[in-house]
């Protein structure tokens, strides 16, 4: 429990369960808007993420992040503004 004794239902609170900060990906050629939406189940710890958005695996670049946070009731913290993450393809090097 919140004072170092056993914990009860009655701890199951806001402070208890504390807050996520979720990340969310998405590909796009250019800047998308910002997301909304998702959940955060603090009993299965699972994210749903807003719809297009994802955990950034096997995505085409560019890609672009956005975040919040998240408590039991849901987002405490808006998604910020989407920002690119992937940086444009370099210049081939010289040939050695």
């Amino acid at each position: 429990g919140k004072d170092g004794s056993s914990n009860t239902d009655d701890d199951n609170d806001a402070e208890s369960f504390g807050y996520r900060t979720v990340f969310a990906f998405k590909s796009s050629k250019t800047k998308p808007a910002k997301p909304t939406g998702g959940h955060w189940d603090v009993t299965t710890n699972v994210v749903a993420y807003p719809v297009g958005w994802s955990t950034g695996d096997n995505l085409e670049k560019p890609v672009w992040m956005s975040n919040a946070t998240f408590d039991h009731e849901g987002i405490v913290q808006d998604w910020t503004d989407p920002f690119e993450v992937s940086g444009s393809d370099g210049k081939d090097g010289d040939d050695g």
